[in-house]
């Protein structure tokens, strides 16, 4: 079965037509501002029921302590989920899976065709570099979907190489959009 796109799940919570409104956009109001885009009081009851158990299934920044799933991960470029650019973020990890500190790269680090990626073997100096034990690669899709492309395989298959010639690990990779994430490690 195929996944219901933003507007569907938006008519579905609100049982009706959601005319111009965007999903992404209504769960983070509070009940105020649901009122004044016209929600009645069921409607906002049921935006905020929904916007409560979102929040409650994503870890939060300050709860990761350690990066040892990729939902910690997600939570840590959580950013990615809504950005209308093509982003690309490379966290570092220390022995025991900490965040040692996370860079934004080019967008077109992304390995998406028609985007030429940054070198692998950049990255994975990077990290070494840092003085890091080892990487996530995290970009997003701008389109919604999280399913991998063949050229995030490639990119991925191409950066394990690069990183383990530089003596260190590509923990994951991690494709983001506003409806999931696909670790490609998990995939695989």
């Amino acid at each position: 079965r195929a996944r219901a796109s933003d507007d569907e799940l938006l008519e579905l919570l609100l049982g009706r037509p959601s005319g111009d409104l965007e999903l992404a956009v209504v769960l983070d109001l509070d009940g105020d501002a649901l009122a004044e885009l016209g929600l009645s009081e069921d409607e906002r009851s049921r935006v905020i029921l929904a916007a409560e158990i979102a929040r409650r299934h994503q870890p939060h920044e300050g709860d990761v302590v350690s990066v040892k799933d990729p939902r910690h991960a997600v939570a840590l470029v959580r950013d990615l989920r809504t950005s209308t650019s093509r982003q690309t973020v490379l966290l570092l990890l220390d022995r025991r899976m900490r965040l040692q500190e996370s860079f934004s790269l080019a967008a077109a680090a992304c390995g998406h065709s028609g985007c030429p990626p940054v070198p692998a073997a950049a990255i994975a100096r990077l990290i070494a570099g840092q003085g890091a034990v080892s990487g996530i690669l995290a970009h997003n899709h701008v389109n919604g979907e999280a399913s991998p492309t063949a050229g995030d395989i490639e990119f991925t298959t191409s950066l394990h190489s690069a990183c383990a010639e530089a003596g260190v690990e590509l923990t994951d990779h991690l494709v983001v959009a506003r409806r999931g994430s696909v670790s490609l490690r998990k995939r695989s």
